[in-house]
């Protein structure tokens, strides 16, 4: 008789944990923003940080707020270089097309391309 009472409380803690799982899940999903965007529908912008013709389109965040989750498209030009510069948030660089040259320290000596 143990056995079976162990075997149902069990089988009833899964079945609880389950539903919790489901409906805790949807409640948190209801409250999430969601925001689509479209390579047609970004806004670009001259980089105010940077030298002329970088272009810059800010998909979430503020990059002027330390801090902040940034999430930004960039463009420049052939050839563009990007002089030394800092960013009061972490940076993650996904390059789509080209290529680009990556360098390091206060003179921005090349280490190789990426």
């Amino acid at each position: 008789m143990k056995s079976m009472n162990r075997r149902s409380t069990l089988a009833f803690g899964i079945t609880v944990a389950a539903v919790l799982t489901v409906c805790g899940g949807s409640a948190f999903a209801d409250d999430m923003d969601v925001t689509l965007l479209t390579p047609d529908k970004l806004v670009w912008k001259d980089n105010p940080s940077l030298p002329k013709g970088a272009k810059v389109a800010v998909l979430t965040g503020d990059p002027t707020k330390t801090g902040e989750v940034v999430v930004t498209r960039s463009k420049f030009p052939p050839n563009y270089q990007i002089p030394p510069h800092t960013h009061p948030y972490a940076e993650t660089i996904t390059l789509v097309s080209g290529s680009i040259g990556f360098g390091v320290g206060e003179k921005g000596e090349k280490t190789g391309d990426l």
